[in-house]
């Protein structure tokens, strides 16, 4: 119901009519935010796509998870992607948000409420109906079983249920202005009723709503084939086969060897060079992905110290560390956001260059020097961010050490450890990698600088004024009060306060047999096939 209860019904119709208008129309704009440049939508070709018996992409990944609430790698999005759909998605061609299970939504009370009307006759892959007690059973399972991404939905949603057959209410705890594009992200994808509620089922082959169905699941491979009982126009590939390899030197050969048509995630820029010279097509999305080092700022660590965390941001030069980590590829980057993004600035402009003379000085006010040395543990995983993590987390171990001051030990953790090592704050720095989940710079910022969301990344800052700032930039679609906030929130809490410290920007890369035509990478860096 809308909040003017007074208004009368003929009006009150008209402005929902408005309002879904203008979400429809104008979704795109709310989820870019003026972010990101095109690169992520090159296709192979622009000429009619045609039809494909088999198609096969090869990807670097230790384990495929099948289970959206729990999965937190772009492999397994990937498969997800095709099996599944949330209520919105990412258009392959243009990048914008579209329907997907819902045709129309919109807001009865400016970005609090939000309805969705979903499509008649939705069936999931095995024929079952769909319906809206599907999607709010989806969207509860993920909040219970609370996996790395649910903080997509739990640090939003209040109450989600469903009004019809068709219609879904999700209430949340403060507007958001732009939540449909939320709902583009894998947390929200359907999934079939055959997955238990109260338990994960990282294997699970039931699937979800989506242009393709599970024919069978091995270790090392995924076939997937065409969902008959899906609404929307059929893939251009019959069968579409995942299959996995340990490194981007394996993934390389099998394209080679032609035992993948596709090479893509964990591909690095040396094997995609050595591709393009041999003849294959190099997709390169935007450099959407930004490397930080998230660092441990609770009571006890040294790094709680404000002087410490000065004194590591000038002993660090972005510009020495994208040149030696990969040049070719990656950037130098002075902010949690994309330089491409709009609301971005050279928040650490004043600690850029390498000043070791002002970290030492520093450092000497907070006790250290080379008779007491800082000793810090700093953690990434190859597991989850490819072989480059532990190349770029000894660069940095090797400015940091050049002080004389600081000794680092660098831990490469599993999966399962590097999540552990962050709940439970066993760490003092951690190289991750922000991805751009939902393509927006407000998620840049939420996932680094909202108490709410953050602690994903292991930051442990929390700042009252900093989340309100947050919530007013959720709550408006007012893009120039958007991008103030941003650039101050950047300059204030982010180069101020240093809860995280940003190093690089790199995008993902995709090598193509030239005989294949229709593939892009979206604008979350998922890939796309005809």
């Amino acid at each position: 119901m809308l909040t003017q209860r007074a208004l009368s019904k003929t009006l009150a119709y008209t402005i929902i009519i408005i309002v879904i208008i203008g979400v429809i129309g104008g979704a795109y704009a709310l989820t870019r935010g003026g972010g990101g440049g095109k690169k992520g939508l090159q296709a192979t070709t622009t000429s009619p796509i045609p039809t494909y018996k088999k198609l096969v992409v090869g990807v670097v990944a230790s384990k495929i998870v099948l289970d959206p609430a729990i999965a937190d790698d772009y492999a397994s999005w990937f498969i997800l992607s095709k099996t599944m759909e949330g209520l919105v998605k990412i258009n392959p061609r243009t990048g914008s948000i579209e329907p997907g299970l819902a045709v129309k939504w919109y807001s009865p009370d400016n970005g609090k409420t939000w309805i969705f009307i979903l499509r008649k006759n939705l069936k999931f892959a095995d024929g079952t109906p769909c319906t809206a007690k599907d999607v709010v059973r989806s969207i509860q399972r993920v909040m219970m079983l609370g996996g790395h991404y649910s903080w997509l939905v739990t640090s939003f949603v209040f109450d989600v249920r469903a009004i019809n057959d068709t219609a879904v209410k999700i209430v949340l705890k403060t507007p958001v202005q732009d939540f449909p594009a939320f709902t583009s992200t894998p947390v929200y994808y359907v999934v079939s009723p055959s997955y238990p509620f109260q338990n994960p089922l990282p294997g699970a082959t039931f699937g979800g709503v989506g242009p393709y169905k599970i024919k069978a699941v091995t270790i090392n491979e995924v076939d997937l084939v065409v969902n008959n009982n899906y609404y929307g126009e059929k893939p251009h590939a019959q069968e579409l086969i995942v299959k996995i390899y340990p490194s981007s030197k394996a993934l390389a050969a099998a394209l080679e060897k032609g035992e993948v048509d596709i090479a893509w995630w964990g591909l690095t820029p040396d094997d995609a060079q050595a591709l393009k010279s041999k003849g294959y097509t190099i997709l390169e999305s935007d450099k959407s992905a930004v490397s930080i080092l998230a660092i441990n700022t609770e009571t006890g660590k040294p790094t709680s110290n404000k002087l410490v965390r000065e004194a590591l941001a000038y002993a660090l030069d972005q510009s020495a560390l994208a040149s030696q980590y990969d040049g070719d590829y990656d950037e130098p980057v002075l902010s949690v956001l994309p330089r491409s993004y709009v609301g971005y600035v050279d928040a650490f402009k004043a600690y850029a260059g390498l000043n070791q003379d002002k970290a030492r000085s520093l450092l000497a006010k907070a006790g250290y020097n080379e008779g007491n040395k800082l000793h810090l543990v700093l953690i990434t995983s190859t597991a989850i961010y490819g072989t480059g993590a532990t190349e770029l987390a000894n660069l940095v171990k090797k400015q940091l050490e050049a002080t004389g001051v600081i000794t680092v030990e660098v831990k490469d953790l599993t999966h399962d450890a590097f999540y552990g090592a962050l709940i439970q704050g066993d760490y003092d720095l951690a190289l991750e990698t922000i991805y751009p989940v939902y393509p927006d710079p407000v998620f840049y910022i939420i996932l680094t600088l909202y108490s709410k969301a953050n602690y994903n990344l292991g930051i442990t800052y929390t700042n009252p004024q900093v989340d309100n700032s947050i919530e007013r930039v959720l709550a408006s679609v007012d893009y120039s009060l958007r991008q103030t906030i941003f650039e101050k929130l950047q300059q204030t809490a982010l180069a101020g306060d240093i809860p995280a410290i940003p190093l690089v920007e790199y995008p993902t890369l995709a090598a193509v047999k030239p005989d294949v035509k229709g593939v892009t990478i979206l604008p979350n860096m998922l890939l796309s096939t005809p």
